[in-house]
Order: C-alpha cells, then sequence, then structure tokens
C-alpha cells in the first residue's frame, strides 16, 4: 500500500498584534486637556515675567506663555506720578507684568505699571520685616509731619521727626511751617513703625531709627 507524507507548512502565520501592543488614539478632549495642563496658571494679582511681541498705539502684546498673548492697554503702561521719564519699551525685551485679568472668554489684561508698583512694596514689605533703617530724602510737609521717598511716599509724623528744631511754645502755624520747610530735600535716617497696603498706609520714624 502506498502511503502519501503531507509536506510540512513553512508558511509563518502573522499573529494579531494584542491590545496591549497597539497605540491608544486620543481623543480630541485629552489633546486638549494636555494642552491645558501645560500651560502656566495664572491669577489676578500675580507679577511674572513676560517677553513684549508687538507695540501698538493703543496696546502691547506680551507673551507669558498662555495660548494667546496678553495685551497692555495705554493707561497701564507707566505711572505718570512718577518721577522717572517713559519707558521706551523694545519688541524682544523681558519685562516684569501685572496680572490685571486673567485670560478667561479674552485676552489676559496686563499691566507694566502696577507690576513696577507691587516690585516697590514688596521690597518695602521686606525692609518692615527685616526693621532696616532706611535713608529717606524729606519731599514736602503739612502741619503733621513730612512727606518722605522710600520707593512708595510715607508719612513721618511731627512726634516721631528728630530733625525738627524746637520751636517756640506759643509758636504759630505759620512759625512751625517754616521750621518744615527748612527740612525739604534733607537726607534723614528712618524705620517704618506701621505698613497697610489695602489702605496705602506708611508711617515711619525718624526717632526709632536713632
Amino acid at each position: 500500500m502506498t502511503t502519501t507524507d503531507e509536506a510540512p507548512v513553512t508558511d509563518a502565520i502573522a499573529e494579531a498584534p494584542s491590545t496591549e501592543e497597539m497605540p491608544v488614539l486620543e481623543s480630541m478632549e485629552d489633546l486638549l486637556a494636555g494642552e491645558s495642563a501645560s500651560l502656566p496658571s495664572i491669577g489676578r494679582g500675580d507679577v511674572i515675567e513676560g517677553m513684549v511681541v508687538r507695540i501698538e498705539p493703543d496696546e502691547i502684546l506680551v507673551d507669558i506663555g498662555l495660548k494667546a498673548e496678553g495685551y497692555v492697554p495705554e493707561r497701564e503702561r507707566w505711572d505718570n506720578r512718577l518721577d522717572e521719564p517713559r519707558p521706551d519699551y523694545q519688541v524682544g525685551e523681558k519685562i516684569l507684568v501685572y496680572v490685571v485679568q486673567p485670560e478667561g472668554d479674552g485676552r489676559a489684561m496686563l499691566s507694566f505699571r502696577r507690576a513696577a508698583q507691587e516690585k516697590v512694596w514688596r521690597a518695602t514689605e521686606e525692609l518692615f520685616d527685616t526693621g532696616e533703617i532706611i535713608e529717606a530724602t524729606i519731599l514736602e510737609y503739612n502741619k503733621g509731619g513730612v512727606l518722605v521717598d522710600v520707593g512708595p511716599r510715607g508719612f513721618v509724623p511731627l512726634s516721631q521727626l528728630t530733625s525738627l528744631r524746637r520751636g517756640a511754645s506759643d509758636e504759630t502755624e505759620d512759625e512751625l511751617a517754616a521750621r518744615l520747610a527748612e527740612l525739604v530735600s534733607r537726607s534723614i535716617n528712618v524705620k517704618i513703625i506701621e505698613l497697610d497696603r489695602r489702605r496705602n498706609r506708611l508711617i515711619l520714624s525718624e526717632r526709632v531709627a536713632e
């Protein structure tokens, strides 16, 4: 009897990849969520560094790492109460900005002016916390004391002012004003004895600094 040997199967059969090996396609929601997670989280009152990317007549666009550039309106560029010259901003310049309104339905509103004020106040708070003696220039006076410049303006009451020469017990207000006028532009050493940012209140003492 004749027998027939079956030929061995030599062709490899490709195995289907397991579900664990298959790449997982992200949904649009996952992609958007991942993009949002990589963006910085900012809130009103934050002071952060940004870069000027465009200068327009009525606004300056600043890149602070969000989906869209934030903008600095004209009124938030510069504090016209300062004696310093108006800054000349340049594209590509890195600068601190204060977040007035975080990004929401529209672009984030930013401020150069408030960032500068915030920086000064933070430095002043540190001087208050450490009890450091500050050299301050007397700017002007009123019947209650003198105004000095320590970054923000502060007030030194008469009771805390030792540089004022003694006057007569019966002196008039005009005579007191004349004595105070002698102090304008003079530098004195002071310490901060009261600081309240919410009320924009800064009280200093020459007496405590001695």
